[in-house]
């Protein structure tokens, strides 16, 4: 007997070009392969960020009022749409994703009373750091403390992240479960192709805003000065930061991922607050080993002195990446074991796994309320 198949409707704020984004893609993606079907509920990205150009094909619906900033008439314009939107879909499950379309998601399919679907939230990450003051990251915990009520399940994209939510009282209420990205194993980079590089290539990926710290790469950039330096993304502070990039460095601005890495040597991360970021982790897929800060759940996505290393600081981070530069060996079997990390712990078919069981665990939960 087959199994049941599942309707979702995903709830996110913008689909802007990025890991949330990409992780969406890919789990619609895998759904679709096992004839579920899912429909992505999206507003606009903001004028310093770029669509991500899967969501049309990933049966997208533009939400046109809902945007990245607060704005209460037209996010009541917002949550009316998305209601009616459930409501016509009919689906056994809404999963939201992202602050503001995680309130407007919720407390649509909740105000639908006895018919609602299931109401699952994932939580990428969190606002308790990096984003907003005291008074802000106060609201922001009130509000989803409350929002926790309307949900059947809650998602939590790694441990770390999981683990401070819930000291601050988020996900105490009801259950939870820990989900991964998916990301596959495509055309990995040749692990001698570094041995015949002139010079060693350091890669940072991500969007110019100050939780990601890019002037943290750029500083790096400064201290190790015989190392090419490939830095992409965009964001408020692209256009600050790269007036301070020096020689070594080459700003790449909005970039296809895969293309990116294949650009570098190694993969570094200097965000002050993660989840699980992605960029690393499509960096480790093509054989190329990381470095990073320890934010949020990053250091979940590493293997420590086998995939890369997790540090303190900056010097540490040049340290690291001086011993990757000048221990072939060393590199070449972290470069394999991060292709083997992935393929056994991130793949796309692991993440269906994962999120196929939780969806069924809400619709249960929700069949029994």
């Amino acid at each position: 007997m087959s199994e049941p198949k599942i309707k979702v409707v995903h709830v996110i704020s913008r689909f802007n070009v990025g890991g949330t984004a990409t992780w969406l893609s890919t789990l619609v993606n895998q759904f679709s392969k096992e004839n579920h079907i899912s429909f992505i509920l999206a507003g606009n990205v903001a004028e310093s960020e770029r669509e991500d150009l899967r969501f049309l094909e990933r049966n997208g619906i533009r939400i046109r009022t809902l945007k990245k900033y607060l704005s209460p008439f037209k996010d009541f314009l917002a949550f009316l749409q998305i209601r009616k939107i459930i409501k016509h879909l009919s689906p056994d499950v809404v999963n939201t994703h992202t602050s503001k379309a995680g309130a407007l998601g919720r407390i649509a399919a909740w105000s639908l009373g006895r018919n609602r679907p299931a109401i699952v939230h994932t939580y990428h990450g969190h606002l308790l750091e990096g984003y907003f003051s005291r008074p802000k990251v106060f609201l922001v915990l009130l509000i989803e403390k409350m929002l926790e009520s309307c949900s059947d399940l809650l998602l939590f994209a790694g441990e770390k992240v999981r683990f401070d939510l819930r000291r601050k009282g988020i996900g105490t209420r009801r259950p939870t479960q820990l989900v991964r990205p998916g990301v596959e194993v495509l055309n990995p980079r040749s692990m001698t192709s570094r041995v015949r590089q002139n010079r060693f290539t350091v890669g940072w990926l991500g969007r110019f805003e100050s939780v990601k710290r890019p002037d943290l790469a750029i500083e790096l950039s400064k201290l190790m000065p015989n190392l090419n330096f490939r830095i992409g993304g965009s964001g408020s502070l692209y256009d600050s930061q790269s007036r301070c990039a020096g020689e070594n460095v080459k700003l790449m601005g909005w970039v296809e991922s895969k293309s990116f890495w294949s650009e570098c040597d190694v993969a570094i991360l200097t965000s002050e607050n993660e989840a699980m970021p992605l960029s690393l982790l499509e960096a480790e897929s093509m054989g190329i080993p990381v470095v990073t800060l320890q934010a949020g759940s990053a250091p979940e996505v590493v293997v420590e002195g086998e995939t890369g290393f997790v540090v303190e600081d900056l010097m540490a981070m040049k340290t690291a990446i001086e011993k990757l530069e000048n221990d072939v060996d060393l590199y070449l079997r972290m470069s394999n074991a991060s292709i083997q990390f992935i393929d056994k712990y991130f793949s796309p078919e692991r993440m269906y796994e994962d999120h196929h069981r939780a969806y069924l665990e809400a619709i249960y939960r929700r069949s029994k309320a």
